[in-house]
C-alpha cells in the first residue's frame, strides 16, 4: 500500500548534523502549490517528493486541516505543523440562499436563529435536508441560536458546534446543538486555495 512507501523522517536530524546555514535548500523542498484531481494523486504526488534522493525535508505552508498525508504515512510523527493560519473569512448575509446551496452529507431538520445586531441575517429558521438538498424555511421557533460571527464556519462546516456552544457562541439544548452539528458537518474540512 502507498502509505508503506511513504518515507519522511521522524525527526529533524540532530542540530549538529544540520548543513551550513548557506545550503538549506538544498536538502528540502519547498511546494508551493499541490492540486490533485483525488486523494490517490495526492498522495502519489507526495510519494514522489518524498523520494527525491537526498531530499530531507519536505515544506508545504498550504496543507489543508484535514490533510490526509500523516494517516498514510509509515510514522505520522514525520508529519509535524508549524502554524495555523485563516485565508478565508466569511461574512453571511443571506442564510437561507447559503444553506440551501451548500452540499449535505445526511438528512435531517433543525430549527436556529441567527443572532445579528447588524440586522442582515438576522432571523429564524428550520433547516430540513432530503437527499443531501435543503430548505431553508422561516419559523417562529428555534431549537438553537447561533452567533452571526461563526455563521460562515458552520456554513463551511469545518467546526464542530460543541466547540462553539463551550464559547458561548452556540445557545440551546444539547440535543438541538448534535442535531444541527450532526446536519452541518462536511466530508472534509474547509479549504482556500488562493489567499486573498
Amino acid at each position: 500500500p502507498l502509505g508503506q512507501r511513504l518515507r519522511l523522517p521522524a525527526a529533524a536530524p540532530p542540530k549538529e548534523a544540520q548543513p551550513p546555514a548557506a545550503e538549506p535548500s538544498s536538502q528540502q523542498i519547498k511546494v508551493v502549490d499541490l492540486v490533485a484531481v483525488d486523494d490517490r494523486a495526492l498522495l502519489a504526488l507526495w510519494d514522489f517528493s518524498c523520494s527525491i534522493d537526498l531530499v530531507t525535508k519536505v515544506r508545504w505552508a498550504n496543507a489543508p486541516v484535514d490533510d490526509p498525508l500523516p494517516w498514510a504515512m509509515t510514522d505520522r510523527r514525520g508529519y509535524t505543523v508549524t502554524a495555523n493560519q485563516d485565508v478565508l473569512w466569511l461574512r453571511v448575509l443571506d442564510a437561507p440562499t447559503a444553506f440551501a446551496a451548500r452540499p449535505y452529507v445526511r438528512d435531517g431538520r433543525c430549527s436556529f436563529r441567527v443572532a445579528d445586531p447588524m440586522g442582515f441575517t438576522d432571523g429564524t429558521w428550520t433547516l430540513e435536508v432530503t437527499d443531501g438538498q435543503a430548505t431553508m424555511t422561516p419559523t417562529t421557533d428555534a431549537e438553537v441560536e447561533v452567533d452571526v460571527r461563526v455563521l460562515g464556519s458552520i456554513l463551511l462546516g469545518g467546526v464542530h458546534l460543541g466547540a462553539l456552544a463551550a464559547a458561548g457562541l452556540v445557545r440551546g439544548p444539547d440535543d438541538g446543538v448534535n442535531r444541527l452539528n450532526a446536519l452541518l458537518q462536511a466530508r472534509r474540512d474547509p479549504r482556500c486555495l488562493t489567499p486573498f
